[in-house]
Parts: structure tokens; C-alpha cells; sequence
């Protein structure tokens, strides 16, 4: 029920070659979509506000997509990637993240098998989405937890600079 634009800073921490890594990001947090109930002129209120805040931030790198992998073709996620795709930079990635896969029988998740499910009730797939925020929001290509020793990605260039608040997950 998010009704304002919240900013939150989030410093991961990641074990790399025996030492620990820091990756600092901006996730925000928006309202507007979703399932708030809300009055037809605040919802156009919302929706003028977050069109001109999503569309002139070139340093959005990463749009997390949260779905509820119960319900994984309602018309609003589908309508939400339509909208985010009809603007979206080449600097710019969507990762589409199931969420409350706690929930779903192995039938379900054999269906969305290979894509990104998380739950926050038994923990599970919360490395997987860490690791995807920093390789897609960061643009590490190379990045995961596994291949860090075997790639030896050298995370030290990475610079608080790189990663202020200029950049937006």
C-alpha cells in the first residue's frame, strides 16, 4: 500500500575471494501500482507523477518487477511490462521477480521454471535475486556468487561513486 516515493539505500554484502565486498545501491520504491485502492483523480495524479519521474531518469538501471507467481498473467503485470517497455533505455533492464513461490505446487513451478522465484516466508531464491541485482543493476555481466573465484572478477574498481545515489534500482 505504498502511497509516496520511498528511497531506500541497501548495502549488499558478498564474500569474494575470501574477502568481503561491498555493493551499495538506491532501491525505490513506487506507488501506484499494484492493488492500491485509490480515487480515479489521485490514481491520475500518481500516474502523471510517475510517468515523468520513470521517464527522466536515465539512471534507473535495473526495474525490479515483482509478480505474484500465483497469478503470473494478470492483465496489470502485462500492462505494467507494456508500459515499461514503451520507454525503456538501452542502459536499462527489467528483471521480472516471482514472488510467494512457498505457495506453489511442483506442477507450478515446473511451469516457470527458469525464472527468477522467491519467498520470503521460507528464504528460499534470495541469493538468486541478490545476485541478479548486482549483475543486472550494476551491469556485471559476468557476476553470480558461484563463478566469482573461477571469472576472478575484480570488484575493488567498483567505486562508491559507481554506485551512489545516481544509480537507481
Amino acid at each position: 500500500k505504498t502511497r509516496l516515493i520511498n528511497f531506500f539505500e541497501v548495502e549488499i554484502k558478498k564474500e569474494i575471494n575470501l574477502k568481503e565486498e561491498r555493493f551499495s545501491l538506491i532501491f525505490v520504491d513506487l506507488p501506484g501500482f499494484g492493488y492500491a485502492k485509490i480515487s480515479h483523480s489521485q490514481r491520475q495524479e500518481w500516474d502523471k507523477n510517475l510517468d515523468e519521474f520513470l521517464k527522466k531518469r536515465g539512471t534507473i538501471k535495473l526495474f525490479v518487477h515483482l509478480i505474484d507467481s500465483r497469478h503470473e498473467n494478470l492483465a496489470l503485470d502485462n500492462a505494467l511490462d507494456e508500459y515499461l517497455q514503451g520507454f525503456i533505455l538501452p542502459s536499462q533492464k527489467i528483471l521480472k521477480v516471482f514472488t510467494k513461490a512457498d505457495k506453489l505446487s511442483q506442477a507450478q513451478k515446473a511451469r516457470l521454471k527458469g525464472s527468477l522465484l522467491v519467498s520470503s516466508v521460507k528464504k528460499s531464491g534470495l541469493n538468486e535475486l541478490e545476485d541478479e541485482i548486482i549483475k543486472q543493476g550494476l551491469g556485471l555481466e559476468n557476476f553470480s556468487s558461484e563463478n566469482l573465484e573461477r571469472e576472478n572478477l575484480k570488484c575493488e574498481n567498483l567505486k562508491r561513486e559507481d554506485l551512489g545515489s545516481e544509480n537507481h534500482v
